[in-house]
């Protein structure tokens, strides 16, 4: 007999005529479920025990499974004895007894053949030249990096590997690329899609009812679906309508005019036209109103973030503001540019900087955003005093997306951005600086290459070029979150999708509209009740130190190890000697550093882990009660209202139970 192998059992597919199997009653069609009561549903299995049972044997007993008559399904269970000679033990086992094998696995087509390309120094530059080469990353395996052509059915690749030197080996298919146009089998047929571009062309209706109907009076018998009608007509508009109609450069200038009243408007245009590449052209067209601008120059610090998603064409939309000391973020202007560049960040900076609307120059001590080099190029060109403050929750994405290309574990990844997490604490550029190597050498010092891989990335990145994201003393706040979150807003709330430029325009003059008149309300920071008792508690146990030359107080830490004594001698050598990283993390453990705001008059932060996010903390209070800009309320009430019979309720706390009272 010979078997084959379904995915639910083992099947007879043929009995040959006058075998013992045809003796014993098998047919063909019955699965066989046991081999002397042993379960069986793999031919190879089967087969062992086949010859291993008729060998000891000379004979087997199948519970088989036989569908009975036309119905399909469970039949009954029948036992067959199938009582063999001694002939079939030798090892030849007779043709009609032979099970059939699986049928093979499809062959996956022939592997690709790389050469050697060239060497390069960072996975940064690999990444440069494969954009540059029409590559685009598809993944990395084993610490080896692959990227497919972005052409579909192109065969063209790259991957690149780490040699012994950390560096990057590109390798190459000897090929090059084959951008044959190859009609997909899938998805909309080329018919159907010259009826959707003549269309949008004619500024006709694009709806899939209406481009449905165009298909059947042209004969199309094949159609494609509402959703892909749809999916496609959305991705042609981003390329044949880049504004929503005929709009120029003079256009839009005419748009801009003196703003007599306080309605948002366009206020600025500024544009250099390449006339040898149109596509490289840079614009910035500014967005605001007198009163949100005044507002912007009475600040010391400004935020700025850009997004991709609102217009056709992939225009940027970058949004300008501030945050308050009660961390609300102000929008007080809005630009649509055509790109994240140095020039049109440059624009937007010297328009807040000196227009015709105001009168002299405003000139920020910080400027918070992402970690993006246009910004930091455009900062140091127009505001060279300002401080460039780098984004610490970008420092995180960045380094999440390294570790999963280093295929870092998650306790290994936890483990990297708790020591990132305690560099961020630091208030002293110096102690960062000294804590930093520290945490590189140890980095490099592993025999893992992984580690020593991302040293030299986070070393370059973020302690060399862009260190400014630590929580520096008297700084603002250290993230562009909220500034981000506000593009969210935009998009949520008054673009729904991708809108033409006019569009665009009015929505964002809406917007604009909506920051000038929301209240925020009083801008004093308050305390709650388990704030002050916190303060208070702290207050009594804890010891302070004046640093006039840092202009900074240097406050004991509850879990402190130092004594009186040893805090002081401790501090006192920060000037004596030279500090070492291990000296460095002592100060850490042991001190809270709480220095003045440098953006906000009277006011503190800290560097402890609440007042790094420049919230208000224990050590923050309690300096503000020693300067006398607060003083401690009554405790008693305070403390009556966080007990364990009244906590946080108004009115009479709960009586005490009988358990608790005098006799």
């Amino acid at each position: 007999m010979k078997c084959e192998q379904k995915d639910y059992g083992v099947f007879v597919t043929e009995i040959q005529a006058k075998s013992d199997a045809e003796k014993s009653n098998l047919k063909a069609g019955d699965c066989i479920i046991q081999i002397d009561g042993i379960n069986t549903n793999k031919v190879e299995q089967m087969g062992a025990i086949l010859k291993e049972n008729i060998k000891e044997n000379g004979f087997v007993m199948l519970v088989i499974e036989r569908a009975e008559a036309s119905h399909i399904g469970k039949g009954a269970l029948e036992t067959v004895n199938l009582n063999n000679s001694n002939e079939i033990i030798t090892e030849d086992i007779q043709a009609e007894d032979t099970i059939a094998s699986p049928l093979a696995k499809k062959s996956r087509g022939k592997a690709a053949t790389y050469v050697e390309l060239e060497v390069v120094e960072s996975l940064d530059e690999v990444n440069l030249k494969a954009k540059e080469a029409g590559l685009k990353y598809k993944q990395v395996l084993n610490l080896i990096y692959y990227f497919n052509c972005k052409t579909s059915g192109c065969g063209y690749k790259w991957k690149a590997t780490i040699t012994n030197e950390i560096l990057y080996q590109i390798h190459h298919t000897d090929d090059g690329h084959s951008h044959e146009e190859v009609e997909r089998k899938d998805g909309i047929t080329k018919e159907v899609k010259k009826i959707i571009v003549e269309r949008l062309v004619g500024n006709e209706s694009s709806n899939p009812e209406a481009i449905l109907q165009a298909c059947r009076n042209k004969g199309i018998r094949e159609l494609p679906t509402s959703q892909q009608i749809k999916n496609h007509v959305s991705y042609k508009k981003k390329h044949l309508l880049p504004h929503g109609g005929n709009l120029n450069f003079e256009d839009i200038q005419n748009l801009v005019k003196d703003i007599l009243d306080d309605e948002p408007d366009i206020m600025d245009l500024k544009y250099i036209i390449n006339e040898d590449e149109p596509s490289k052209t840079d614009f910035a067209i500014i967005f605001t109103c007198k009163s949100l601008l005044e507002k912007q120059r009475q600040q010391k610090h400004a935020m700025v973030d850009g997004t991709f998603k609102l217009i056709y064409k992939g225009f940027v939309v970058l949004v300008f503001g501030y945050s308050d000391k009660n961390r609300h973020v102000h929008v007080t202007g809005v630009a649509i540019v055509s790109s994240e560049t140095t020039n049109v960040f440059r624009w937007l900076f010297e328009f807040f900087k000196s227009n015709k609307y105001s009168e002299g120059e405003w000139m920020p001590l910080e400027i918070m955003a992402d970690n993006s080099r246009a910004i930091s190029a455009a900062v140091a060109i127009v505001f060279p005093d300002a401080t460039r403050r780098n984004c610490y929750s970008h420092v995180i994405m960045a380094c999440k997306k390294k570790w999963r290309t280093l295929k870092f574990t998650k306790s290994e990844s936890d483990d990297i951005k708790a020591r990132i997490r305690q560099l961020a604490l630091h208030s002293f550029e110096e102690d960062f600086d000294l804590a930093a190597t520290a945490l590189i050498d140890e980095w490099r010092s592993s025999q893992d290459e992984r580690y020593i891989v991302f040293a030299d990335y986070f070393y370059d990145q973020y302690v060399r070029l862009d260190k400014k994201w630590f929580a520096a003393n008297g700084g603002g706040c250290r993230t562009d979150n909220a500034i981000e979150g506000v593009n969210k807003w935009i998009k949520a709330i008054f673009i729904s999708r991708c809108v033409p430029f006019m569009q665009a325009v009015r929505m964002i003059k809406l917007y604009l509209q909506k920051a000038r008149d929301t209240n925020f309300g009083n801008e004093e920071i308050t305390v709650t009740n388990a704030e002050w008792v916190a303060a208070f508690e702290f207050k009594r146990g804890t010891l302070i130190l004046r640093d006039h030359v840092r202009n900074c107080y240097y406050v004991r830490r509850s879990q402190s190890s130092l004594g009186n004594t040893e805090f002081l001698d401790f501090l006192n050598s920060r000037d004596l000697i030279e500090w070492t990283a291990e000296d460095v993390q002592n100060f850490q453990e042991n001190v809270a550093v709480v220095a003045p705001s440098i953006l906000f008059d009277n006011e503190f932060t800290c560097n402890c882990s609440v007042g790094a996010r420049r919230k208000l903390c224990k050590h923050i209070l309690v300096i503000e009660v020693i300067t006398k800009k607060r003083t401690f309320p009554p405790m008693a009430p305070l403390r009556q209202s966080l007990t364990e019979c009244g906590r946080n309720k108004t009115g009479r706390p709960k009586k005490h139970g009988p358990a608790l009272s005098r006799n």
